[in-house]
């Protein structure tokens, strides 16, 4: 096709959903939502996931055998679990899940409990509803020596691979993201209540 007239065409076929899955070289996660980053007045355009999925060590994002993304920072310590991810292909994330949602670029700076929220991630393309059941939620991971804080604990469920896909919550009828999915905290027992985010602010 001709390139100038054919750019929709073109974006129908580098476009990812955010939610959707990643590859690592080990394993693999879910793609958070787009970003952008300053670096001394240069934007970089990327995504946020997980830094447990993404990180200094295992740098490449992948698409079955296409590298989609670099590693460019993040941190998982303290309030975080979170990457931003530099595109390196001509794949880029939309803003629309998997099942339809159309993601606002606004986020939440506090979310009260009860609030309804969803994940969007590898195994939940439909999005898993839950309730926000603390916004400051802090615990410590034994096996990685690792501790955390200000945290949002709700009741979703979620599967091996969900790590590093976006939630989001419903504000005056736009979808605002709440943060990135880490994985369910099993201090926590009542498994229904331990799916645990980083804040998106």
């Amino acid at each position: 096709f001709n390139e100038q007239s054919g750019n929709t065409l073109r974006d129908e076929l580098t476009d990812i959903r955010p939610g959707s899955f990643l590859d690592t070289v080990s394993g693999s996660g879910s793609l958070g939502f787009r970003a952008k980053k300053n670096v001394n007045g240069t934007i970089i355009s990327g995504f946020v996931t997980a830094n447990h999925v993404i990180n200094s060590t295992q740098r490449n994002a992948y698409r079955g055998n296409t590298k989609i993304g670099e590693y460019y920072c993040g941190q998982n310590s303290g309030t975080i679990d979170a990457s931003f991810v530099q595109y390196t292909s001509t794949y880029s994330l939309t803003n629309i899940t998997p099942s339809g949602d159309v993601l606002s670029t606004s986020w939440f700076t506090s979310i009260p409990e009860g609030t309804t929220v969803y994940l969007s991630g590898k195994t939940s393309p439909h999005a898993r509803e839950g309730e926000v059941k603390s916004n400051s939620f802090s615990f410590y991971v034994a096996s990685d020596g690792i501790s955390y804080s200000d945290m949002i604990r709700s009741s979703y469920s979620s599967d091996n691979g969900d790590s590093g896909g976006v939630v989001y919550a419903s504000y005056g009828g736009v979808n605002c993201l709440v943060g990135i999915h880490q994985g369910i905290c099993s201090i926590i027992y009542a498994i229904s209540n331990r799916a645990v985010c980083s804040k998106a602010s």
